[in-house]
């Protein structure tokens, strides 16, 4: 009997050697084939790290999405023939941007207009005290469609290398940011879009219905009046990839806003720009998961059903597809899945 036990001892020990080893294996293979970098934050004062996807994986993730929209582009990338109003071309520095509403654009622009030369003491304050007079006249000269007016093949050779950078959300959060910033009550900085407030009231409770500045609609008549329009046409709740000219050019630089303290340091080495730190963050919590724009859109989302849920997120499908955007149910929600 001894023997017997001991040898059975033996046999369960090999057989749970094995199984680990197996288990191991499985989980090797199973892992995503997908490259990442680790770089220090910027904005951290501790050690900890931050796992960003590298240019490969984001390559990989927007081609989804191209394909999805059936983009007819074929390369090399056409910038001078891009008409998007959120596009700008800055000639000194050579980097094309493309601006989108609600991704830290004033942020973006103020820094590639430094880096440009166009921002002097003077027009410093105006940006300090006045975050909407930068989308006014000192970007509108730089926008695509009003410079190729008088583009007399001026750039033509140079824009051929051209760097191009393009900033992304999680479209979860950009929506609720939008709404919270431009329908709500909650006085945030940006200005509520009044006109727009009237319609949706009037459409969810009846025409007349509106009551004034300080009547705004709840987020689930948002939503509702999202899905019944199919999608809010206004640049701040305009779908991403509109944005995108996807049929006339590729990004060089895609970055995920909610990492944009890890990568915008390297990207601005790359670009062979001075300043490399965003300024004005809206959020200083070092943890993109924890921010409160993110607590928030986490905290209005799962008060939805979930029909309401899958109904706005037919809105913004391809937006979630650009970076594999995480749902607000993820651990890991703001961030995009399987880079890290």
């Amino acid at each position: 009997m001894t023997d017997n036990g001991s040898s059975l001892r033996v046999g369960i020990i090999i057989f749970l050697l094995m199984s680990i080893f197996l288990l191991a294996t499985l989980n090797t293979t199973m892992t995503p084939d997908i490259s990442t970098t680790t770089i220090i934050s910027s904005t951290e004062t501790s050690n900890r790290t931050h796992s960003v996807p590298s240019k490969e994986w984001i390559t990989r993730q927007m081609d989804k999405a191209y394909r999805a929209l059936k983009s007819s582009y074929t390369p090399p990338s056409n910038y001078t023939e891009v008409t998007q109003p959120q596009t700008y071309y800055r000639p000194n520095i050579n980097v094309f941007l493309t601006a989108i509403p609600k991704n830290g654009c004033s942020n973006w622009k103020v820094a590639m207009l430094r880096a440009e030369g166009v921002l002097n003491e003077r027009a410093e304050e105006h940006v300090a005290n006045n975050a909407e007079w930068i989308h006014g006249w000192v970007s509108h000269a730089y926008r695509m469609p009003q410079y190729r007016n008088s583009w007399n093949t001026t750039y033509d050779e140079r824009i051929k290398s051209v760097q191009s950078v393009l900033v992304l959300r999680n479209p979860w959060v950009r929506a609720v940011s939008a709404y919270r910033q431009k329908l709500s009550s909650e006085q945030r900085s940006g200005g509520v879009l009044y006109g727009l407030q009237k319609w949706v009231v009037e459409r969810m409770r009846g025409e007349g219905s509106w009551k004034g500045k300080d009547d705004s609609p709840s987020f689930i008549e948002f939503i509702k009046y999202s899905i019944e329009i199919g999608g809010i046409g206004d640049r701040h709740f305009r779908p991403q990839w509109k944005y995108l000219s996807h049929d006339l050019i590729r990004y060089d630089h895609v970055i995920p806003l909610e990492l944009a303290a890890q990568m915008v340091g390297p990207l601005f080495a790359e670009l062979d720009i001075d300043r490399k730190n965003l300024e004005g963050s809206y959020d200083h919590t070092s943890d993109p998961r924890n921010q409160s724009s993110v607590v928030k859109a986490r905290e209005l989302l799962s008060s939805l059903s979930l029909e309401l849920v899958e109904e706005f997120y037919k809105i913004y499908k391809i937006d979630f597809m650009l970076l594999n955007y995480s749902n607000f149910t993820d651990p890991n929600f703001p961030l995009p899945v399987g880079y890290y």
